[in-house]
């Protein structure tokens, strides 16, 4: 057993989230007919955005979809380049959207930022060099800074390809945010590759925070995460970036078991131990990522998905649990955090008599730890998943217009062929919050 696994069962036995809007998100056939499904949510003040491989839409926020579906090889004027792994947030600091996009061909990350807070309106796009290809990047944002991590391989990411190490940029906030308005090029900082470590995710921020973070755990499982807290000051003259490496001891983690699904005996692919998605807030940071655990009462090892927070202030690790359910399997878990520290997620489910599915569920800031609460069905899933591999990661956001809401989307497959996948986007609200 690889940590304090604990069931998926409430502490009072109901649900502390409800539905407040749902939605089909982008599928298959709308996104590129690519597998699979690399799934990023933002939300702003009246506005959905999701990409999804190699397109993204809009809907206004009582579900509505703005047309046209964009096609993000347009969007982002990468021409007949190969794109890959999207990611799109909203800065409720400067109300601007921000989205990245992997170039194998030119081994870059295309970086878009909106002219205001509609998406549908005005975007510049930024090119951003990396030593390799710059595999599944993550961006995130703070006071003055704008942070691209990525894994960076040999020869385009076209197999055999080999793993150089992690790479990260930092951009100027400011310089980006005027990018649109006096054409100079944002200030950016590139740094060398670093090897040992893998897959540092960017940690995205709700603070005033200067400093940027990037955390991760080794791939085939240990004891320790890595934290790199990034500072100083960026500008086209000359560059104070520093950076200090933190390790931190954690429970073992393990390479989950593939999970299993009905009506056949392929098992789901899921990916490594990878950390999958982070967030900051007041000096504490959460990160989650797929683990192997046994839940009580339970003779089988099953995929189940790890919940850390960790403490900024003390230099110390003050959750750390497994989340897993009897006779199921989970997997692919994002996180959002809400202006009161309280967390919010998704993951997928599935099992011997369960299609692959999708839940949200919720860790309330003055809840008992390593603890979740009852989750909730986001879509039951109608069919076979046959696919080489699942959704590389899903995705949450918190809405900035009412900090009760949390908005996510993930991966179903309808009952078709088992190749024919749909992503699904629900909003939820915290009921705890309702006088």
């Amino acid at each position: 057993m690889s940590s304090s696994s604990v069931n998926v069962t409430s502490l009072s036995g109901t649900p502390k989230i409800q539905k407040a809007l749902s939605f089909k998100g982008l599928d298959v056939t709308e996104s590129g007919y690519r597998t699979p499904p690399d799934i990023q949510i933002a939300v702003g003040p009246n506005h959905i955005f999701e990409m999804v491989n190699n397109y993204g839409a809009i809907w206004t926020k009582n579900g509505v979809l703005i047309p046209p579906t964009l096609s993000l090889s347009t969007f982002f004027h990468t021409g007949n380049n190969a794109i890959t792994d999207p990611r799109i947030i909203y800065d409720n600091d400067t109300g601007r959207w921000i989205a990245a996009l992997q170039d194998n061909t030119d081994n870059s990350i295309h970086i878009a930022i909106s002219e205001t807070s509609d998406p549908t309106l005005g975007w510049n796009v930024l090119n951003i060099n990396f030593s390799g290809c710059p595999d599944q990047p993550s961006i995130a944002v703070s006071k003055d800074k704008m942070i691209i991590s990525v894994n960076d391989f040999t020869n385009h990411c076209i197999k055999p390809d080999d793993f150089m190490g992690i790479q990260y940029a930092v951009v100027d906030k400011n310089s980006l945010l005027q990018f649109h308005s006096n054409g100079n090029l944002p200030s950016f900082y590139v740094s060398s590759i670093k090897g040992g470590v893998f897959s540092a995710h960017a940690v995205l921020e709700r603070s005033n925070s200067n400093s940027v973070f990037l955390v991760g755990v080794p791939p085939g499982g240990d004891t320790f995460a890595v934290l790199f807290k990034v500072d100083g000051i960026i500008n086209n003259a000359s560059n104070t970036i520093s950076e200090t490496k933190y390790r931190y001891p954690i429970q073992l983690t393990t390479v989950a078991p593939k999970p299993s699904q009905p009506d056949t005996v392929k098992p789901i692919e899921i990916a490594d131990i990878r950390v999958l998605d982070a967030n900051y807030f007041k000096n504490k940071i959460w990160f989650t990522f797929n683990d192997s655990c046994r839940v009580a009462g339970d003779n089988n090892s099953r995929s189940c998905f790890r919940l850390i927070e960790l403490d900024l202030d003390n230099n110390n690790i003050i959750q750390d649990f497994d989340v897993g359910a009897k006779g199921s399997y989970l997997f692919y878990p994002a996180l959002s955090i809400d202006n009161k520290g309280s967390l919010n997620f998704i993951y997928g489910q599935s099992s011997e008599i369960i299609y692959p599915s999708l839940f949200v569920s919720t860790h309330l800031i003055n809840e008992p730890p390593n603890t979740i609460d009852t989750p909730l069905f986001m879509i039951q899933g109608k069919g076979v998943n046959k696919s080489e591999r699942y959704g590389d990661y899903f995705s949450t956001a918190q809405d900035p217009s009412d900090p009760t809401i949390f908005c996510a989307s993930g991966e179903y497959n309808l009952p078709s062929t088992g190749t024919y996948w749909s992503t699904y986007i629900g909003c939820y609200k915290d009921i705890s919050a309702i006088s």
